[in-house]
């Protein structure tokens, strides 16, 4: 049975509710999260709504572009997750590089740190997490030009 510290599970079957100071959300053990949403990048910066991501060790992401207008140049897709259900959200990994023009499709995965031993102790951060908390959303930017449209379907499975 898996154990969460801070929130409570509880046992709907095979299923489990995990209820904390966010969302509440449902997810079966040793199966993937998968999340589909759609939205229109319009401006610098957007968060996608976050993913449960309870038991997870990786996260597949693909974005993909429909009818673009206008230009978007050096723009990326952070990863930050969230133990607190959503109330403060941790960097985790670093953020690839995203191409931003019709009918483009940008796939990476996120991958939490795997210690070199059987026991890791990470280094205390206000800023950047090792693994992946209960929650976790992408946080969309351009740091060059940016268009006045660019929607995206965008795939997220969480294992």
């Amino acid at each position: 049975m898996p154990v969460i510290v801070g929130i409570v599970l509880l046992s709907i079957g095979t299923q489990y509710k995990v209820i904390g100071q966010g969302p509440t959300y449902l997810f079966s053990p040793n199966q993937p999260v998968t999340d589909q949403q759609s939205i229109t990048f319009a401006g610098v910066t957007l968060d996608t709504t976050p993913t449960p991501t309870p038991n997870t060790h990786n996260v597949m992401v693909q974005y993909k572009f429909g009818t673009v207008t206008g230009t978007y140049t050096t723009c990326t897709a952070q990863a930050k997750t969230s133990f607190d259900g959503g109330t403060t959200f941790l960097t985790i990994g670093t953020a690839p590089a995203l191409t931003v023009t019709t009918g483009t499709v940008n796939a990476w995965t996120v991958i939490e740190q795997l210690g070199t031993t059987s026991v890791t102790t990470s280094a205390v951060s206000a800023t950047v997490a090792l693994g992946f908390g209960n929650v976790t959303k992408f946080t969309f930017n351009c740091t060059g030009a940016f268009g006045t449209s660019a929607p995206a379907a965008i795939s997220i499975i969480a294992r």
